[in-house]
């Protein structure tokens, strides 16, 4: 299973994601893009390991994750996400790239 690409900007809204997110997710793209991962996210979604994704993309690190996530069925998939920050030509955090699949 291939990994799903997704880009996101510093307030977690998804820029970008490849086509494969309609295998793991059961939603197209387009109705990604826009959004935040929050959209996958239900109760059984741990909150710590949401918060500390969002400690580490503040601290401009990399993270690895499994996460529980939700498809558009509201069925739920383990989701193993691994984040990299992104900079521009002057070293400024501009972008996280995070490469997802079903774990």
């Amino acid at each position: 299973n291939k990994a799903t690409v997704v880009i996101t900007d510093l307030d977690f809204n998804i820029e970008f994601v490849s086509n494969n997110m309609l295998q793991m997710t059961g939603y197209q793209p387009s109705e990604v893009v826009g959004n935040t991962p929050r959209m996958f996210q239900g109760p059984k979604t741990d909150s710590k390991i949401s918060k500390s994704i969002r400690k580490q993309v503040n601290e401009s690190a990399d993270f690895e994750y499994v996460v529980t996530n939700y498809k558009k069925d509201k069925s739920l998939y383990k989701c193993h996400i691994k984040g990299y920050p992104v900079y521009d030509n002057k070293q400024n955090l501009i972008k996280y790239i995070a490469l997802e699949k079903v774990a």
